[in-house]
């Protein structure tokens, strides 16, 4: 499984640091949409994401891809406990309401978390990155 982040938003990339911590099974890989591998993959499943302002995370499984909130869900289905568990509320709530507060996020993301500084992956972390 592959997610796909704003690799310039320091909210997407403490995402992706908060997704390897919560993912012991390493299930997920990770690129940036601006990075030549995402715009591969965005292209294979012909995706349009503005690359100036990517504003939705996209998570790629066996040439399947979801979007926005819908990855978040698939997400936390596979992160360690209790994240799981979060699954069947999200999945309850309205999609309209769960779209509406992930867009909410996903606008203002580049106000959000301005005190947390770029990371350098460890070596065993690297290896998860396209």
């Amino acid at each position: 499984m592959v997610i796909l982040f704003d690799g310039v938003c320091i909210f997407c990339s403490a995402a992706v640091q908060f997704i390897i911590r919560n993912d012991p099974a390493r299930y997920f890989h990770f690129a940036a949409l601006q990075s030549e591998k995402g715009k591969a993959l965005l292209s294979k499943l012909n995706i349009q994401v503005d690359p100036l302002a990517p504003a939705e995370m996209v998570l790629i499984a066996q040439d399947r891809a979801w979007l926005g909130s819908e990855a978040v869900l698939q997400i936390v289905r596979k992160m360690r406990m209790p994240y799981p568990l979060l699954y069947p509320v999200l999945r309850l709530m309205p999609p309209f309401l769960r779209k509406g507060l992930y867009n909410l996020i996903a606008r203002n993301r580049h106000k959000l978390k301005q005190e947390i500084s770029c990371q350098l992956p460890d070596e065993q972390t690297a290896s998860r990155f396209l």
